[in-house]
């Protein structure tokens, strides 16, 4: 097996794990083009922090990632937080190397990132895993230390318009209602494994491309062992409301679809997560992309 290749932002801070009440394990999986967006996703992250916890926040990548650059997002976050850049592109290559090529490397390596987190991590019970176009406006802890019991995975419902509500029913065979969105999760590493996991999904895989990738995966392999988060803990910006203070404030705010904020900085929850782009390093590069959309 390829040994994972790992940089810590803070290594000192790992040190002294013994020394907070616990540590809170996070993934984040992404390319060098969206480190400007991860920024304002971790900077919101650290705006809600309890001192007393260490933060440690692993960001999957490949080898095109500029390491260099993304280590600019430790120097305006909470000293209590420790970024871990892990190169994980030639580890899944391996495993994905018995899959038809054709059913995989025609998209990008990125995509299957979430599904290894349990083997690569697993001296965690449980992990949290989040998307980069998102920001997070309450302590991510809270959501750590929700209990899922044996459940294999936990998240929050997908809104499914047609024609995918078609088909995650008919190609799927999966309850909609049941079908959750995979930007905003707990993996239960122990139970995952347990599972054989790995082995079900390469399986699987090798049986042919699903239309949402990992999150029809993650979907149809869980089924029946899925724990189900409040609404709040994944709130979709274009799930109907037209102001955040028109709604109970949800706890992690979640830019899916096309229609980003930096496309669109004109459309009303853009200002959230303007907010937190201003706190980092990258405003001015975030504003460049904005410009340009």
């Amino acid at each position: 097996m390829i040994d994972i290749f790992m940089e810590h932002s803070n290594p000192d801070l790992l040190q002294q794990e013994a020394d907070y009440k616990q540590t809170i394990p996070i993934v984040f999986a992404t390319s060098s083009k969206f480190i400007p967006i991860l920024s304002v996703a971790i900077q919101s992250i650290s705006e809600h922090v309890d001192p007393n916890y260490l933060y440690h926040l692993y960001v999957f990548h490949s080898d095109r990632f500029s390491i260099k650059k993304a280590q600019k997002i430790q120097e305006t976050i909470a000293p209590n937080i420790c970024i871990s850049f892990v190169n994980v592109s030639d580890y899944i290559k391996e495993l994905l190397y018995s899959i038809p090529e054709h059913f995989h490397f025609c998209i990008s390596i990125e995509t299957y990132f979430r599904l290894f987190i349990p083997l690569i991590l697993q001296e965690y019970d449980k992990v949290i895993y989040l998307d980069t176009d998102l920001i997070v406006l309450t302590d991510i802890r809270h959501l750590y230390n929700i209990d899922i019991g044996k459940a294999l995975i936990a998240g929050v419902v997908e809104f499914l318009p047609e024609p995918l509500d078609t088909y995650v029913k008919n190609n799927l065979h999966l309850d909609t209602s049941k079908y959750i969105n995979g930007g905003v999760q707990i993996l239960n590493c122990n139970e995952l494994n347990a599972y054989n996991f790995k082995e079900k999904f390469l399986t699987y895989l090798s049986c042919g491309m699903t239309l949402m990738l990992d999150q029809d995966l993650m979907n149809k392999l869980c089924e029946h062992r899925i724990y189900y988060l409040d609404d709040k803990w994944n709130y979709r910006w274009h799930q109907g409301s037209t102001n955040l203070s028109e709604i109970e404030i949800p706890y992690i705010l979640h830019y899916l679809t096309s229609i980003k904020p930096w496309k669109q900085p004109s459309l009303l929850f853009s200002k959230y997560f303007y907010h937190y782009a201003s706190l980092t390093l990258f405003s001015n590069e975030i504003l460049k992309i904005s410009k340009k959309t």
